[in-house]
């Protein structure tokens, strides 16, 4: 019934070797390495650290001077309290033409008649039958 597989049958016939005492200790985790300052497995802040480090190191004066001007760039930003619609309404100091304003004033009036208005859906197209239909209809008369 539950014949065993070839692959397994050769599989239990292998003897089981002992795990290297150097193996061992580090799987289950030797108690004296952790005593003495080694963790088996590192933090998630040292990596990051670490990875920081790595992406820094070729010139670390230029990353750490590049960080300064961006520090000093927000903070300037931030105190100088200007916003967009200030800075808009300073950039434009001549105020718009009469043509100007009545186009606008014209383009507000379409804009309301349009959304007033309701909506109805377009008149039918009437289309004249295609060739293959009037075949279609003469040899339909004709059986």
């Amino acid at each position: 019934m539950n014949t065993p597989d070839p692959f397994e049958k050769r599989l239990s016939e292998i003897p089981m070797r002992a795990v290297p005492a150097g193996w061992r200790n580090e799987i289950l985790h030797d108690p004296a390495a952790q005593t003495r300052g080694q963790t088996a497995r590192p933090t998630s802040e040292a990596s990051l650290l670490a990875l920081l480090r790595q992406c820094l190191w070729p010139h670390p004066a230029a990353w750490g001077t590049l960080a300064a001007v961006w520090v000093v760039i927000v903070a300037l930003n931030i105190s100088s309290g200007v916003t967009s619609i200030s800075l808009a309404r300073r950039s434009s100091p001549v105020p718009p033409s009469p043509e100007l304003l009545a186009l606008l004033r014209e383009q507000q009036a379409l804009l309301r008649s349009l959304l007033a208005e309701p909506t109805s859906p377009p008149p039918p197209v009437e289309r004249k039958p295609s060739a293959h239909w009037l075949r279609r209809e003469r040899i339909s008369s004709v059986a």
